[in-house]
């Protein structure tokens, strides 16, 4: 998954699960990462589950923003939700489409 945004990184917690995050930045820009999420594998089912996890340090952001802009701060984090949203859709589309492009997963 190359391009504009940081790479995944892949941890294997067990058989079952995998957890991934987006890479910290190598050269040293505060970065908060949006991505973070997980795996399931469930082999009595033949089912696998990509599940997102919130950081909250997002979401402190938006609290930041509604406590202390007014309705503009309202704006500024309808807006910052709403891309956070968008860019979380897109990436988490492409490890899904990743996923099914490997050989023994099943569409």
């Amino acid at each position: 998954m190359r391009g504009a945004w940081p790479a995944l990184e892949f941890h294997r917690f067990s058989q079952e699960h995998i957890g991934f995050r987006e890479a910290r930045l190598g050269f040293g820009v505060p970065y908060v990462p949006l991505m973070r999420g997980e795996i399931v594998v469930d082999s009595s089912s033949a089912a696998i589950r990509v599940l997102g996890r919130a950081n909250f340090i997002f979401f402190g952001f938006i609290a930041f923003f509604l406590g202390a802009g007014g309705a503009s701060g309202a704006l500024a984090a309808v807006l910052l939700l709403g891309i956070f949203v968008a860019v979380q859709g897109v990436r988490f589309g492409h490890v899904v489409r990743q996923l099914r492009e490997l050989p023994d997963v099943a569409s």
